[in-house]
Parts: structure tokens; sequence; C-alpha cells
């Protein structure tokens, strides 16, 4: 399965059409997408994401990618957050 390290990542936290909670992680190098579903990643990793899915500036993932006609889908199984935004740090934009 291929793997990812991210610095500094985008991530949104989404509500489905069934009305569950999801996130999607952006790769601001070259505006890659990652779908990361409850029950579909490690149970930490969720729990990360849950409780710090603002903060996070560094994340490795491993996921699953699949083509369908011209778009590329790529689901997380696995998630590891490295670094978190310590309290009143500030962010650069």
């Amino acid at each position: 399965m291929p793997s990812l390290h991210l610095t500094n990542p985008t991530i949104k936290r989404l509500v489905g059409k069934n009305l569950r909670i999801y996130y999607l992680i952006i790769n601001q190098a070259n505006q890659e997408a990652f779908f990361c579903f409850e029950g579909t990643i490690n149970q930490e990793g969720w729990q990360e994401l849950e409780d710090h899915w603002q903060d996070i500036k560094e994340v490795e993932i491993e996921y699953v990618e699949r083509i369908s006609g011209l778009q590329t889908f790529r689901r997380v199984i696995n998630l590891k957050v490295s670094q978190v935004k310590e309290a009143g740090e500030w962010e650069v934009f």
C-alpha cells in the first residue's frame, strides 16, 4: 500500500449525505486529496482526527487508490499523527 508523510496538510471536517462525519486531507504540494471515514482507518488515527483535526501539522498516512475514468479516489486506511500545533502557536498564511 502506498504511504505518504504530509507536513502542514489542510484537513477539512465534513458531513456526508448519510449525516456521518468524514475528513478530507489535502496535500498542498500537489493538490491530492485523501478521504478518511470512520471504520476504514485505524481506531487511534480516527481518534486523533476527532480530537485534533484543526491542529495537525504532520501526519503519515497509508491509503488505497482507485481510478474511475478520469478521477482518482484515495481512501486512507492507516493514519498516524506525528505533530500537533501547541496551544497559543500562531499559524502563518
